[in-house]
């Protein structure tokens, strides 16, 4: 009961009422006292893992001697898809010093017990007693929710919560998500490579970001949008786990699509370059087809066809429906547009015909690609 109201707390992010609260008196007196506090992290969500309780059970099975004396644990909630808290009573006065030395012998105890089960396992501890809600201002004011402190910085894995400060989220740094697409579209990496570096600097005195998934997803998908557009082949998913990972990963990608749309571009022929514009320039016209394109640069269809697989190594009607579903990723990510839409957009007619196709393509429907 007791855990469950933690949780609910958390995530739903508002005031538990008063009467429900004095309906129980185990939950008013928890609302009422002070606690020390354990966040436990983990940058995969544990339902993707395993079970949180599996994972509590697991993290809570320490030697008594761990907290017998000092402590000890009053409930565990799970209060987001990667966040544990803890929440701890004294059991005696003691000094401050103390209890900052027992609180991280008890994270280095956890996460010597959890790293084989919990790899990149995050700890984050109070040193200060406070109310439920005093700890839930400062979880939704340094926005943990939000970021996770691995790897990057100083990749520390116990932290004293009382040395972060508030910050910002990433969009409001100088790299912006659309500063970042309109520089690798303009080509002006130069630019770009300063501003990432300016980002950097600002994070380093964090305890860490894991890239957003959605800047992650964004930058893959502009960088495959230009390959697309000069028919090379795209890149693998970035799997990074930090902003300079990812940053690293982008600059590779970027100078290995320069010198292979240079290599490419040079040996193809000006129709199959010229066909190859139209289609990104044209992909959202649903009456697009290979006649038209062959009409544009002067050969039969079928010759048309022959010539772009020669040079391209990809049918010339699978190129389309890739442009066309490449596009249509990008808008699912960056935008709230219906998925009708989104299709009307790309060249589709309809819906159903859109989901078939972004399914055939990326064995996922354009909803389920929304949601990851």
């Amino acid at each position: 009961m007791l855990s469950n109201t933690i949780a609910d707390y958390f995530h739903e992010e508002k005031i538990i009422p008063v009467e429900y609260l004095k309906s129980d008196s185990s939950l008013q007196s928890y609302f009422d006292s002070k606690h020390y506090y354990i966040l436990i992290e983990h940058p995969v969500a544990f339902f993707e893992t395993c079970s949180a309780k599996n994972i509590c059970d697991e993290l809570l099975s320490v030697p008594k001697k761990s907290v017998s004396d000092i402590y000890f644990i009053e409930a565990a909630s799970e209060i987001s898809d990667h966040h544990l808290l803890l929440s701890m009573k004294l059991k005696s006065e003691v000094s401050e010093h103390q209890i900052q030395s027992e609180m991280a012998s008890l994270c280095r105890t956890l996460f010597n017990k959890n790293e084989s089960i919990c790899p990149d396992i995050v700890f984050l501890y109070t040193t200060v007693p406070l109310k439920i809600q005093q700890f839930h201002e400062k979880f939704t004011a340094l926005s943990i929710k939000k970021r996770m402190f691995t790897r990057e910085g100083s990749g520390f894995r116990m932290i004293n919560i009382s040395q972060l400060k508030p910050k910002k989220t990433y969009e409001k740094y100088v790299l912006t998500q659309e500063a970042t697409i309109k520089l690798i579209e303009n080509g002006d990496i130069k630019k770009l490579n300063t501003l990432a570096s300016e980002f950097l600097a600002q994070l380093k005195n964090s305890e860490g970001f894991v890239p957003d998934k959605h800047l992650s997803e964004t930058i893959y998908g502009v960088i495959c949008k230009i390959a697309d557009e000069h028919a090379v082949p795209r890149p693998s998913r970035p799997g990074v786990y930090t902003y300079s990972d990812l940053f690293n990963w982008m600059f590779e990608q970027i100078k290995e699509l320069s010198s292979s749309s240079d290599e490419i571009e040079s040996a193809l022929s000006e129709p199959i370059r010229a066909a190859v514009r139209y289609i990104s320039q044209n992909y959202n016209d649903p009456g697009l087809s290979v006649n038209d394109i062959a009409s544009l640069v002067h050969l039969s269809g079928s010759y048309l066809c022959t010539l772009f697989k020669n040079e391209t190594k990809k049918k010339l009607v699978s190129f389309i429906t890739e442009t066309r579903i490449n596009n249509a990723m990008l808008l699912l990510r960056e935008t709230e547009l219906p998925i009708n839409k989104i299709a009307s957009m790309c060249g589709y007619t309809t819906s159903q015909y859109f989901s078939s196709a972004f399914y055939k393509y990326t064995k996922m429907t354009p909803k389920e690609y929304r949601r990851q």
